[in-house]
């Protein structure tokens, strides 16, 4: 812990998300150089990938404060992501009751002590399925999901509760691969058209799929491309490595018209899991110089050299561990911001 910040304490519910270790870390503003934030913004922490040490941390613009999260219940919960109106969340992690450390699906709500695996049990034992990469559509009525490697599903949110008890609410299949697939994610408007990365080859790709029809919007040569993340109802972020094999992020469309890269790329760094907080500005990850340690959460406008790390609105947000996977609902309005290079 820093000088100068209070960790506080709180008894809860062992099952709920928000409440099973909450612990404060770093007040702040919600304004820096210009830049108003409203809103939430949730990602988890690491030093290694995996389901020992993960952290999960929300930071609340309204309150200029960064929540930990961390499920008491979960290890390795990690790539969270909110609904329509940021009332529950969808993640990833292990559920720490049964031995076999294997991902599941979970939804938690962020108003109550709510949370419920919605993978893990079958006919009461586990099914030792992996299910990875999870996400909501738009609309929150369903959520798109990674399965064993090689399938792409979704459930309806209408078929569990999240009510603290492990379910098995029907799951649609929505694509069967003779290689790995991951990371889908609905289009904005739509709970049918989505993009995900495939493995068919030695690099990845992005691949199109709405609902009939397969296509691959971008496959650089040489270059992996990955992490499609949904900017509107064409349009996506990705990460792609370039010819030092350093992520950037760049903005498709599913017509496969030319990429376009971030102008706050840095070639040296690593700028990594890009997240839409509205058509100009991209929470992400990078290890860019002025950072915490490892990789930070930055915010940027990703027209302009426009950047700034999180511990600028609260401080001591990023620590030297990896901060990866950020999900933000809320606004970003702008008034007279300055270049950063």
């Amino acid at each position: 812990m820093r000088m100068g910040f209070v960790v506080l304490r709180y008894i809860a519910n062992v099952a709920s998300l928000c409440l099973a270790l909450f612990c404060s870390r770093g007040v702040g503003q919600t304004t820096y150089n210009g830049i108003t934030l409203t809103g939430k913004l949730i990602w988890h922490s690491y030093t290694d990938y995996g389901f020992i040490g993960v952290q999960s941390w929300m930071a609340n613009f309204g309150t200029g404060v960064v929540y930990q999260i961390t499920p008491s219940n979960v290890s390795g919960a990690m790539n969270y992501h909110f609904n329509q109106n940021s009332t529950e969340v969808v993640f990833m992690g292990t559920d720490n009751a049964y031995s076999n450390q294997v991902w599941d699906i979970w939804v938690a709500s962020v108003t109550s002590t709510g949370l419920a695996n919605i993978t893990k049990i079958t006919s009461g034992s586990t099914d030792g399925s992996r299910n990875e990469d999870p996400k909501f559509s738009s609309d929150g009525t369903k959520i798109i999901f990674k399965k064993n490697l090689n399938y792409i599903y979704s459930i309806n949110r209408s078929s569990f509760s999240v009510n603290g008890a492990a379910q098995t609410p029907p799951e649609t299949r929505l694509l069967a691969s003779s290689h790995e697939v991951s990371m889908p994610y609905y289009l904005v408007g739509s709970d049918i058209n989505f993009v995900f990365t495939d493995n068919a080859t030695s690099n990845s790709t992005i691949q199109y799929d709405n609902g009939e029809r397969m296509t691959t919007p971008y496959a650089p040569s040489g270059l992996h491309a990955y992490y499609p993340i949904a900017l509107n109802s064409t349009q996506f972020y990705f990460s792609q490595s370039d010819s030092a094999n350093h992520d950037q992020i760049y903005r498709g469309d599913i017509s496969g018209s030319v990429a376009v890269g971030a102008v706050f790329n840095v070639s040296s760094c690593e700028i990594a899991d890009p997240f839409a907080m509205d058509p100009n500005w991209v929470a992400y990850s990078s290890t860019r110089p002025g950072g915490a340690g490892s990789y930070d959460i930055w915010i940027g406008n990703f027209s302009t050299r426009v950047t700034y790390n999180l511990n600028n609105w609260l401080h001591a947000a990023n620590q030297t561990n990896s901060d990866l996977g950020a999900t933000f609902y809320g606004t970003v309005a702008t008034s007279g911001q300055h270049l950063v290079d």
